[in-house]
C-alpha cells in the first residue's frame, strides 16, 4: 500500500500544470518556492516489530492471533500483531485481560537479543537509502534524506526502502515524511500498516489540522488534561493560543516543544537556546512497561551508568544532562539541567538524572515504556572539584570506538562513514555499502 498525501501536488506536478488565471501565478510561484527551499525529514518504523520478529522464526504463528509480553499474572504485552489487535489486544494491556479478550492468544516472552540483531539488519538497510539517521529505540527512527532527494522522488524511495528492508529480513516497515520530523512521524502512524504516507509543505498544515490533539508527541495524559479543561481540544486551537498562555499552563519549556511539535513548517520552530552540537547518551525499551516510581528510578541510574561508561570511552566531560521518557502510548518527555561544572564523575551524572526523575515520571502520568539518558555540550576540559584538586575525567583506558559521524578505514571494505557507533557493533556506510562491524575498536580505524 503506498498512501501518498501530496495536495495540492508536488512542485513538479505544480510547475507543469497551466495557470487557470493570470492572478493565480504569484501564488502557484510561491508554493514552488517553499516546496524548494523545505527540505523534507523522514520517518521509518517497523510494524509490530517484536511479534512480527517471532513470526520470521515461528512461521506456525503467522495468521494467528500473537503477542509478545510478560506472564499471565502480572505481565503486560509489550507488542500484539494485527490478528490479535482485531480482538482488542494492545500494547500495555495486562496478560490476563488480554486472554480474556482472546482465549487463542498465542503469547511468548520477549528475547531482546534476536529483537537487536533483526534490528541491527534493519539499519543497516536503511543507512543504505539516507545521509543519516537516528534511531529512536529498537524499531523506529528519524533520517536525514541526502541532498539529491526531494519532494518528487519521495515515492519511489519509499518504495525502494521499503522493498529492501523486506528482502532482507522479512520485515515490514512502515515510511513517512514530512517538512518536520515531528510531522514525519505523525505521516507513519498514517502509512502502517505496510506502507508510505508522504505529507508536502503545502499539505502540512491540512495534515495537522486532520491530526487528533492526542496523536501529538509530548503531549500526555497530564498535559492534555490541562489542555482540554482550558478548552483547548484541537491542533488548530492549541496553534492559536498565544505563548504567554500556554507557557503559563504547561511550563514554557514545555509550550515551547509542544508548538514546535504543531507547526507546519521548520522555520516556525520556537527555540529557547541553541541546541548542544555533540552529545552521548543511552536508552532501553522495557520489556514490560513500568507504572512503579522506584522501578523508573532505578532505570534511570541503570541508563545514567551506561551514558556515564560511553562518556569515559570518549574521554570527555558534559556540561548538562537530559532524561527523557516514552510512554506507553508513544508520548515523550525530556527534562535537562547544566552540571555545575563540566564533569563525567559518575555520581554526579547520576544524582543529576535522578534529581530530574520525579518531574519525568509525575509529568507523563502513564506506564513508561522507554527511558534514556543523554549528556549534553561536550568538553575535554574538566574543572577540578575533588580535593588536591585531582580532575574527573576519567583516563581513557581502552581506544575510542568509532562514533556516529566519524570517518573510518577497514581492512577489507575500505574507507566509510560511522552511521551508527557503539562499543560493541557500528554500522558503516561503504562505497560497496552498509555493513555491520562487529568489536569496532579492532576492526576500524577512525580518520576524522
Amino acid at each position: 500500500m503506498l498512501a501518498v498525501c501530496l495536495l495540492p501536488p508536488s512542485s513538479h506536478s505544480l510547475s507543469a500544470q497551466p495557470s487557470p488565471h493570470p492572478s493565480a501565478t504569484p501564488l502557484l510561484a510561491e508554493t514552488v518556492k517553499v516546496m524548494e527551499e523545505v527540505r523534507p525529514h523522514a520517518h521509518v518504523d517497523l510494524d509490530c516489530f517484536f511479534a512480527a520478529a517471532e513470526e520470521l522464526r515461528h512461521p506456525e504463528f503467522v495468521g494467528q492471533p500473537l503477542a509478545v509480553g510478560g506472564g499471565p499474572n502480572r505481565g503486560v504485552i509489550a507488542t500484539a500483531n494485527y490478528a490479535a489487535r482485531r480482538f482488542g489486544v494492545g500494547s500495555a494491556m495486562p496478560v490476563r485481560l488480554a486472554l480474556q479478550k482472546c482465549p487463542d492468544l498465542v503469547i511468548v516472552p520477549p528475547d531482546f537479543s534476536w529483537y537487536k540483531t533483526l534490528s541491527l539488519e534493519v539499519f543497516a538497510t536503511v543507512a543504505d537509502f539516507v545521509e543519516s539517521f537516528s534511531p529512536m529505540s529498537l524499531d523506529e527512527a528519524r533520517c536525514t534524506l541526502l541532498p539529491s532527494q526531494d519532494w518528487s522522488t519521495l515515492p519511489d524511495l519509499a518504495e525502494r526502502l521499503r522493498e529492501s528492508v523486506r528482502h532482507r529480513t522479512g520485515l515490514a516497515i512502515s515510511f513517512g515524511a514530512g517538512p518536520t520530523p515531528i510531522i514525519a512521524k505523525l505521516a507513519v502512524g498514517r502509512a502502517k500498516p505496510d506502507g508510505a504516507f508522504i505529507v508536502d509543505p503545502s499539505a502540512a498544515e491540512d495534515f495537522l489540522t486532520t491530526t487528533a490533539l492526542a496523536d501529538i508527541p509530548g503531549l500526555g495524559p497530564s498535559t492534555l488534561a490541562r489542555l482540554t479543561s482550558s478548552g483547548i481540544y484541537s491542533v488548530v486551537q492549541l496553534s492559536n493560543t498565544p505563548v504567554l498562555a500556554l507557557e503559563s499552563l504547561i511550563g514554557r519549556a514545555h509550550a515551547a516543544s509542544i508548538l514546535s511539535a504543531v507547526s507546519p513548517l521548520p522555520q516556525a520552530l520556537p527555540s529557547l537556546s541553541s541546541p548542544a552540537s555533540h552529545s552521548i547518551g543511552s536508552e532501553t525499551t522495557l520489556p514490560e512497561d513500568v507504572r512503579d516510581f522506584e522501578q523508573f528510578r532505578s532505570l534511570v541510574k541503570e541508563v545514567a551508568t551506561t551514558t556515564t561508561a560511553r562518556l569515559h570511552h570518549r574521554g570527555l566531560g558534559a556540561r548538562g544532562l537530559t532524561l527523557k521518557a516514552r510512554s506507553s502510548s508513544f508520548a515523550d518527555i525530556t527534562r535537562s539541567r547544566a552540571f555545575p561544572a563540566p564533569t563525567n564523575d559518575g555520581y554526579d551524572i547520576t544524582r543529576v538524572a535522578l534529581s530530574l526523575a520525579p518531574e519525568v515520571f509525575d509529568t507523563l502520568g502513564s506506564s513508561i515504556r522507554l527511558v534514556g539518558v543523554t549528556v549534553t555540550g561536550l568538553t575535554d576540559l574538566v574543572q577540578p572539584s575533588l580535593p588536591l584538586g585531582q580532575s574527573r575525567l576519567a583516563p581513557l583506558l581502552p581506544p575510542p570506538f568509532p562514533d556516529t559521524g566519524q570517518r573510518v578505514q577497514h581492512r577489507v571494505f575500505g574507507n566509510g562513514v560511522v552511521m551508527l557507533g557503539s562499543p560493541d557493533t557500528a554500522i558503516v556506510k561503504f562505497d560497496t555499502g552498509s555493513k555491520i562491524i562487529e568489536d569496532p575498536r579492532t576492526h576500524l580505524v577512525i580518520i576524522s
